[in-house]
């Protein structure tokens, strides 16, 4: 048995001011690094065997914070940064919603067919996702990792883990420094046991998924 706990980056100023950050580079926020703390006071004592990360600071500096309860180096993995956003990379949901409607309309209510202009698809999302963290799986096999991420990588590696047809992908938004735990049997075929566990955030450092904001709008 294998032992995955995904985490979720903690705050930036990208997502209070709801852009889609896609892979621009923006660094935790107070509230970031706060909740960054919170979720590694959480997993203190987890037997925690090796940390991996996306490349991108939101998602490596969240992986170190985590690290200093465990004497790991956290591993930078590219294929776990976030969805490439092209041209609506920087851009306000709700200018999205304008000069992309469709785009938004998908991302929203039908991901499995999310693409942004210019970037990435859901589908080249989702491949490069499941094939990093399956990789992941078999250098550890028997051990327990933390892998901290991004929202739509943690969106598209659920439903993998769901093991449902990609089309019937659901909106699964995970909440910063959220922790997802996917159990993998011994023939490599994860088990979702929980997942966007973010009780240990209070009121004043929680923040909701941008896209989660926008359509309760």
């Amino acid at each position: 048995m294998t032992t995955v706990y995904l985490i979720r980056h903690g705050q930036t100023d990208g997502n209070l001011q709801e852009l889609f950050q896609g892979t621009i580079d923006l660094p935790l926020n107070e509230t970031g690094i706060k909740q960054g703390e919170l979720v590694a006071e959480v997993i203190k004592d987890f037997p925690i065997n090796a940390i991996y990360t996306s490349p991108l600071q939101r998602a490596s500096k969240t992986a170190e914070i985590i690290a200093k309860w465990h004497d790991i180096t956290p591993k930078k993995v590219n294929e776990l940064a976030e969805i490439k956003g092209g041209k609506i990379e920087g851009m306000k949901m709700a200018d999205i919603a304008i000069e992309y409607p469709d785009c938004i309309e998908n991302m929203i209510h039908n991901p499995s067919k999310f693409c942004c202009p210019g970037g990435e698809s859901m589908q080249q999302l989702y491949d490069r996702v499941s094939n990093a963290i399956n990789t992941i799986v078999r250098k550890n096999r028997g051990k327990t990792v933390v892998i901290v991420a991004h929202g739509c990588v943690i969106q598209a590696f659920m439903h993998y883990a769901e093991g449902k047809p990609f089309k019937k992908m659901s909106n699964k938004l995970a909440a910063n420094t959220s922790i997802s735990k996917i159990i993998y049997d011994n023939n490599l075929v994860p088990y979702i046991e929980y997942f966007n566990d973010h009780n240990h955030l209070t009121d004043d450092v929680y923040a909701n998924n941008n896209i989660i904001s926008m359509e309760q709008k």
